[in-house]
């Protein structure tokens, strides 16, 4: 494309045919055309230049480009609810690399934690974490790793991960808490999955047609796609709710109902519940619980109840 050479620098007609593969004739038409559109200009010494429109419509087009590349992809993905400011600047993931076997998403979050040096930084609605992963970020603790994670108020934690933390874990990331090393946020809407240090983006996933995740995106060391996905996690950052500040106003609008605790000991013993349709749509509607089970938002208000 004669626009995209000429990003690299001024040519003539003869060295342009030569890196398009055309003929001086065929190059000839296409400049021609481009200067009446006032895409580019040429001097008296036969020099093509891009004009500063030209310059304009090649990036963006370069958005366009990038969809084309990846149509396969954002063909079965939604990006409706992302800020259009984001949208706009896709061309900014270019220098990214298509993530397609979450087994790969997985590893790549794990080294990313292992070699980050200042932060982690995470949007997810269930934690892409192994036995593994979690040594990873205990270690990353250690190392003075600030991490920042945004969560989704409704995810229900897999029967896999309830156990993986011991009592030595727990210890270790609430003392990241007290110091300020481990700081979390709620949204009520996940628009992106992401992980990212200041070194990487490991993973840059969009939910699927039907609103779910399968961790499937891309991943890049590329100065501009880590720029797109710093700028767009400090977005939504600012418009997410401190976890310790909604639990604590969760805990104050139930510590006086009555039967709050013996329900929630039922939900979270997955016992039958009968009765009390009124106070369990409640707590739906809280997000407290999803399916008669209790979110990452249910379980912290329910030892809250229980200390």
């Amino acid at each position: 494309m004669i626009l995209d050479q000429l990003t690299k620098g001024t040519m003539n007609v003869t060295k342009l045919s030569k890196k398009l593969g055309l003929t001086i004739q065929e190059a000839s038409r296409h400049i021609s055309r481009l200067s009446e559109a006032r895409l580019i200009f040429k001097d008296a010494a036969g020099l093509c230049y891009l004009t500063s429109y030209g310059k304009l419509v090649l990036k963006q087009t370069e958005a366009f480009n990038y969809l084309s590349q990846r149509k396969e992809y954002f063909v079965s993905h939604s990006l409706a609810h992302l800020p259009i400011e984001f949208v706009s600047r896709l061309a900014d993931l270019a220098g990214s690399t298509f993530v397609k076997e979450v087994v790969v998403s997985f590893a790549n979050v794990e080294n990313m934690v292992h070699d980050a040096e200042e932060y982690v930084w995470t949007i997810t609605d269930q934690y892409l974490v192994s036995r593994s992963t979690l040594a990873s970020f205990l270690r990353a603790f250690d190392r003075g790793v600030c991490v920042r994670n945004i969560e989704a108020k409704d995810w229900v934690v897999p029967d896999s991960q309830i156990g993986m933390y011991s009592v030595g874990d727990k210890e270790l990331r609430e003392h990241a808490r007290t110091s300020g090393l481990l700081k979390e946020r709620f949204s009520e809407q996940l628009d992106l999955c992401l992980y990212m240090s200041e070194k990487e983006v490991a993973l840059l996933a969009f939910p699927s047609l039907d609103g779910k995740f399968d961790y499937l995106g891309f991943a890049s060391k590329d100065k501009q796609t880590h720029q797109w996905c710093f700028d767009i996690f400090n977005h939504y950052w600012e418009k997410a709710v401190n976890r310790q500040k909604i639990v604590e106003e969760l805990y104050q609008q139930l510590e006086k109902v009555p039967n709050i605790i013996n329900l929630l000991d039922k939900i979270a013993g997955r016992k039958e519940i009968t009765g009390q349709k009124d106070l369990v749509l409640k707590l739906e509607n809280m997000l407290l619980t999803k399916q008669e089970r209790l979110t990452a938002l249910g379980r912290l208000v329910y030892r809250r109840l229980k200390e």
